[in-house]
């Protein structure tokens, strides 16, 4: 037996889109539980109760664990695409729903960062895109929700230019920015602390200790050496 049901996203039975599938506890009973026209970007499960926050077209919208009981929560503003001279296609569409720590909260990416209250039905802008003229592309910088820090008061942000990309952390509140690091991140995970980041890059050998807030960081390990996943119990 399973200790909780698993949701994945895999094209549906009649249809190439991903959809929301449910592997029953049982570990043997397979439902697709989504159904929708223009399939499913991304998904996130409560750690509270649950339920389920998915982006679908230019909507994200919540259900009960059975994928039923559906309520749009947020709706994109815009939709406009950009096209760098490199080739890489930047949009502003709705994507990566992530349930804070407690389930209390959402963040969502749609021309930056959104923090989303379900239970008051209110949201607010944590970080801006930059998005300039056409002209003037290689300013562009794009912001994008990674991690919660494990007391719920901090995000990781990803920050992607037309050179590259760095991280920092917001804090929610205040909206004040953390340090920010050029990481060329294989993956990165919260210490405990709620200020300090394990950290896998790609250019540099090693597992590294960040300070999320200050901007200190030490090797914490030159023998690791983590390209896949950085993880804290």
């Amino acid at each position: 037996m399973l200790p909780a049901a698993i949701y994945f996203l895999a094209p549906g039975q009649s249809s190439e889109v991903d959809q929301i599938w449910r592997l029953e506890r049982d570990g043997k009973t397979l439902r697709q539980i989504s159904h929708q026209l223009e399939g499913i970007s991304g998904l996130d499960v409560s750690p509270r109760d649950g339920q389920l926050a998915f982006t679908s077209g230019e909507r994200l919208y919540l259900a009960d664990p059975l994928g039923e009981q559906h309520q749009i929560l947020f709706e994109a503003t815009s939709s406009d695409t950009w096209q760098l001279d490199e080739g890489w296609l930047w949009t502003q569409e709705l994507a990566g729903p992530r349930w804070s720590p407690d389930g209390s909260q959402l963040t969502v990416n749609q021309n930056g960062v959104w923090i989303i209250d379900p239970l008051e039905n209110n949201s607010y802008k944590l970080i801006e895109n930059h998005i300039p003229p056409p002209e003037q592309l290689a300013q562009i910088v794009i912001h994008q929700a990674n991690e919660w820090s494990p007391n719920g008061e901090r995000i990781l942000v990803r920050q992607s230019y037309s050179s590259g990309h760095s991280w920092l952390s917001v804090n929610i509140s205040d909206k004040s920015a953390g340090a920010n690091f050029a990481w060329d991140v294989a993956d990165v995970a919260w210490r405990n602390d709620n200020q300090h980041t394990f950290v896998g890059d790609w250019g540099r050998r090693g597992l590294w200790l960040a300070d999320a807030i200050l901007g200190d960081e030490v090797i914490f390990s030159a023998e690791l050496d983590p390209q896949l996943l950085v993880g804290w119990p």
